[in-house]
């Protein structure tokens, strides 16, 4: 039967005989009396309270009978339930009654996850910075050591691994919030060729560097975040700096890990030699440097024209000063089409140069507006937005990137990576594993283990062959085929 996210609101606003085993069990609501969800292309998460405790309800808005086998057997493999960084999950079998648009009834399937009281990491690390603790960053990033090691030992991959999906429980306990990605590596995988563990290897060494950082100077984490940490990929646009100065600080742990993920396609291989990387880091310890300091917190486009043959790269507009009287919000920014990014206890939203409101919703993080779109963050989920506040992609993105140059979006949803038009269009269809950046119009991705390069209209440009394969530039990229590395032009041929 075909359900819809407002079934699904009818019956958990009304629970009462919709439940076969959860009686009593009711929807949390915010302050304006709404139900608390969020909500993605197959699955809609409910905030829940039964027996006095605190779930995640899960509710597949699609017929889909790989997905509810796939989610069955992941939920009731006894790995992943005794995984300690991963909330404890129930399937639950034709639970909840469901009236279609019909009016026909049926009970669904959902599955039952357990809310821990936990305070996300991006919030743990702002009060840090506020408090100038550099005690718990530390504290943080050993805590990521051990589930790096032991998500590793027990052949645990989770694919999906970010900085708003992780929380922190009793002060330096770190819990994955999202299972859904997650899977437990069977023994002929781990002997293939190709490493299952890659795409975590990459997301925990990317944290492990936020963590480091946030340790050697707190204070910094406050001020970065609104740039560059919030998302963890943007991390490596300062990487090759950052490098150079741990090379010549002879931090040679440091210096190994940024040099290790500075060039990468989406993937990072060799777990083992991470966790190594990461136990020398926190056996080093913490450093004072200026020089780092300065580093972090220089503009990171500084005085480079943006590049318009690039795709998803970052763009410098000429910054306009705030009106004279701005009020006193905690954070601005510059003023970028004509609207003023602010933050106010810990909340995001938009002004004119003056300060006052221009668009009425509030966000848990937004960016500046390019070109009439910004995108915003409420939850786990990515929105693109217009100068009204009115979101042409909708709230349903686990990551997205707005591309003023090309007028294109890349989203991913449900872990598949498409593309987008400002108009809230599909492009190319959510098929890809990977999208990382494009040059020479064209842009590299990954389908399963293999990967090739698309043009914007979602038409192949060179097929998915590769092992390994990263953007182009200047009419060539670098590829592996066969434990070989070499360079191709534009058409796939061999330079």
């Amino acid at each position: 039967m075909p359900t819809n996210l407002t079934n699904y609101l009818e019956s958990i606003l009304n629970p009462r005989g919709c439940f076969r085993t959860l009686d009593g069990i009711f929807a949390r609501c915010g302050e304006n009396g709404e139900p608390l969800f969020s909500s993605a292309e197959y699955t809609v998460k409910f905030e829940t309270e039964w027996q006095n405790r605190r779930y995640r309800l899960i509710c597949f808005l699609q017929e889909s009978q790989s997905l509810l086998n796939r989610v069955r057997a992941l939920v009731s493999n006894p790995v992943i339930q005794q995984c300690p960084y991963l909330a404890p999950t129930r399937y639950l079998d034709r639970e909840m009654l469901v009236f279609d648009d019909m009016g026909h009834a049926a009970y669904h399937d959902v599955v039952l996850q357990e809310a821990d009281e936990g305070i996300r990491l991006d919030k743990v690390l702002l009060e840090c910075s506020m408090k100038n603790d550099a005690e718990t960053p530390g504290k943080l990033l050993r805590a990521l050591y051990d589930l790096s090691c032991w998500m590793h030992g027990h052949g645990i991959v989770h694919n999906n691994i970010r900085l708003v999906n992780v929380q922190v429980l009793r002060g330096e306990t770190l819990r994955l919030i999202n299972f859904e990605s997650a899977q437990a590596v069977s023994d002929d995988r781990k002997e293939h060729t190709t490493d299952p563990y890659a795409i975590d290897n990459l997301a925990l060494a990317n944290l492990a560097i936020v963590l480091y950082l946030a340790s050697c100077n707190p204070r910094l984490y406050g001020q970065l975040r609104h740039t560059i940490l919030h998302r963890l990929h943007d991390l490596r646009k300062i990487l090759p700096e950052l490098c150079r100065r741990a090379e010549s600080m002879g931090h040679e742990a440091l210096f190994e890990l940024t040099c290790t993920i500075r060039n990468n396609n989406g993937k990072l291989k060799g777990r083992e030699r991470l966790n190594s990387l990461l136990k020398r880091l926190i056996d080093h310890g913490p450093v004072q440097d200026e020089q780092l300091r300065e580093i972090l917190l220089s503009p990171l486009d500084k005085g480079k024209a943006p590049q318009r043959d690039l795709a998803f790269r970052p763009i410098a507009p000429k910054q306009e000063g705030v009106g004279e009287g701005f009020p006193a919000y905690d954070w601005k920014s510059g003023v970028y089409d004509t609207l003023v990014r602010v933050e106010h206890r810990g909340k995001y939203f938009y002004t004119d140069r003056n300060g006052k409101r221009a668009i009425d919703r509030e966000y848990d993080f937004a960016y500046d507006f390019y070109e009439g779109r910004a995108v915003v963050v409420v939850g786990d989920n990515y929105a693109l937005i217009d100068r009204e506040g009115t979101p042409v992609i909708p709230f349903i993105c686990e990551d997205l990137e707005w591309d003023p140059f090309t007028g294109t979006a890349k989203v991913m949803i449900d872990g598949k990576w498409g593309l987008f038009d400002r108009s809230g269009q599909p492009l190319v269809p959510m098929k890809y594993d990977w999208m990382g950046g494009s040059g020479d119009g064209l842009i590299v991705a990954r389908i399963g283990e293999q990967y090739g390069y698309i043009r914007k209209d979602g038409s192949e440009g060179i097929p998915f062959i590769y092992e390994d394969a990263f953007s182009f530039e200047k009419g060539k990229a670098l590829v592996e085929l066969n434990g070989e590395q070499f360079s191709i032009d534009t058409e796939g041929h061999r330079i």
